[in-house]
């Protein structure tokens, strides 16, 4: 009876030139798009920004150069490197490399460079070489996020005093009422964060310390567990080298230039 029924179906729908394609929710719908999770962080990645923040730009181009369109999702962090992770997406922008992650994605070239450097006000005198220097103070740090080894090992051995805080708009506005001294963050996304929290007056405020804490490569992660990202994977990689030859990819970058 199943039999009959499915070719009764098949002789009357393909007259009518109708095809039904089966697509598992993290599957391209075809070879040449890529679906990519994507976040919130100003003004590398963001839904509402123009082109969805300049990583989103410079990863778009990349694949443009290669011949594949982006398909973005906008999620929680957790959430999307979570369905990256499982192949329901096929990869997730933008990530610092571990261990832990390299047993589930293959990862791209670099694609920008994080410099984290300690955020303080002006009239607050802050100066650090070591984690010596920082006895004594309260320092911001922004759950979830990692920091480098050297911050967790000083925080774990309470050679620094660290006041966690949910994000990173509570720890400005905690710097601001000098409930902490001095906070890390990336150096692009904390100007970013400050012109767009704070009033012009109370933005000229704020500065960062010139010593970086840490500087990281971030990069786009392909899910193990998608096949076709051992060839994409590599596509990226010469699209990317295509757009820094061409001159592209130091123009994107300019627009996040930090203006303190």
């Amino acid at each position: 009876m199943h039999r009959w029924r499915s070719g009764w179906l098949g002789s009357w729908i393909r007259p009518l030139g109708i095809t039904f394609l089966m697509v598992s929710p993290g599957q391209s719908e075809d070879e040449t798009t890529i679906r990519i999770t994507n976040g919130e962080w100003t003004p590398y990645l963001g839904e509402h920004l123009p082109d969805h923040g300049i990583a989103s730009a410079l990863i778009t181009e990349s694949f443009k150069e290669a011949g594949i369109k982006v398909h973005y999702g906008f999620f929680p962090w957790t959430r999307a490197l979570r369905l990256a992770q499982g192949g329901e997406w096929d990869a997730a922008a933008v990530w610092f490399k571990t261990p832990e992650r390299e047993t589930h994605f293959y990862f791209s070239v670099p694609v920008i460079q994080s410099t984290y450097t300690f955020f303080h006000l002006k009239e607050t005198p802050f100066e650090w070489k070591t984690f010596d220097d920082l006895q004594g103070l309260r320092i911001g740090g922004t759950q979830s996020y990692a920091y480098g080894e050297a911050f967790s090992a000083a925080d774990k051995a309470g050679l620094i005093t660290v006041d966690w805080a949910t994000d990173d708009e509570t720890n400005f506005r905690k710097l601001l009422g000098g409930r902490i001294q001095a906070f890390p963050v990336d150096r692009i996304v904390g100007y970013a964060m400050i012109a767009k929290l704070f009033p012009p007056e109370v933005a000229a405020r704020f500065t960062d310390h010139p010593l970086p804490l840490k500087s990281d490569s971030l990069h786009l992660l392909f899910s193990k567990k998608v096949p076709k990202n051992v060839e994409r994977v590599g596509l990226f990689n010469q699209g990317l080298a295509r757009l820094k030859h061409s001159g592209r990819y130091e123009e994107l970058l300019q627009r996040a230039a930090p203006k303190p």
